[in-house]
């Protein structure tokens, strides 16, 4: 029964996604001082084709950019990487080249899916961006919502032979400097609405295979290791901000590096605002904070 309200919620948000994205992409097509390199071919870790879109400055000539990998959201359930084209033109603003990766999302996949994607997505990013004048040796991460849970254990899968085991993936060989998480779905096993709809649908219980579904918690050892230092961004029109704080205080507790930016006066700042509203002030204010952070732990590796 819920899997059917889920697909029914899928159809019906893309429907007007779609349209939405038609006119966004009109108006975003408008500027010339970003080049977009559309569909750029990858595979997942379990064979299956898809693509990523990169954006890079246009007509600056000091190579190598840095990276950064965009990881789009949905609730694992809709979505897809043109969410991300205004964030990323931002990024490409500030002298970034920003790769908006694809993944399939449920019912399609589960979550390993979705993991085993971008950890093909980061593959391809380190072997062929030095081709598009990136460089592999700086190389960011910004997801939100739901991309920055599947994020999370993409990452881990490059230090965890566990959740390597657990996702039926392989280390992706990427090296992270520093991940930005906007309006962050840190949790799915609480008894809230995001624990309903994720448990045993798209985070699934697996008899087969207990590890994985004891691995599914960002809070465990085995995952909160491998996590290079976070950028969280959240506000009061949020309404996943009790995650992100939640999460805030977990990183303080435990002595990462982190860095919280929380808009207390942002009620016209609804969900994952930087990526779904990227022309509105706040979103560049983030945008330009998150890269100025970035380019300061490439000077610290």
């Amino acid at each position: 029964m819920f899997n059917r309200t889920l697909k029914k919620l899928s159809a019906s948000w893309q429907e007007s996604y779609l349209a939405n994205m038609e006119q966004a992409t009109k108006y975003y097509e408008q500027f010339h001082d970003v080049e977009c390199i559309k569909n750029v071919p990858f595979e997942s870790q379990d064979g299956t084709r898809l693509a990523m879109d990169l954006f890079r400055p246009n007509g600056q000539s000091f190579v190598p950019y840095p990276v950064v990998l965009m990881v789009h959201g949905g609730g694992l359930f809709m979505g897809d990487r043109r969410m991300e084209m205004g964030i990323c033109r931002h990024f490409a603003q500030a002298g970034f080249l920003s790769a908006s990766i694809e993944y399939r999302v449920f019912p399609e996949v589960d979550i390993r899916g979705a993991v085993l994607d971008l950890a093909g997505g980061m593959e391809k990013i380190v072997s062929t961006v030095s081709d598009y004048g990136g460089d592999p040796n700086s190389i960011y991460l910004v997801a939100e919502s739901a991309g920055v849970y599947a994020s999370i254990f993409a990452i881990a899968m490059t230090h965890s032979a566990k959740v390597r085991e657990a996702m039926g993936g392989r280390d992706p060989g990427i090296h992270i400097l520093a991940m930005a998480a906007l309006s962050g779905m840190f949790y799915t096993n609480r008894k809230d609405m995001v624990g309903m709809m994720m448990s045993g649908n798209i985070i699934p219980e697996d008899p087969d295979n207990k590890e994985f579904t004891k691995l599914m918690n960002t809070e465990l050892d085995e995952v909160a290791d491998c996590l290079p230092p976070m950028f969280l961004v959240s506000s009061s029109g949020d309404f996943l901000r009790k995650y992100t704080l939640r999460y805030s205080e977990f990183l303080r507790e435990r002595k990462k590096e982190y860095k919280l930016v929380y808009y207390d006066k942002g009620k016209h700042l609804t969900h994952a605002f930087p990526s779904l509203a990227p022309e509105v002030p706040e979103s560049i204010e983030v945008d330009q904070m998150i890269a100025r952070w970035f380019l300061e732990h490439k000077n610290m590796k």
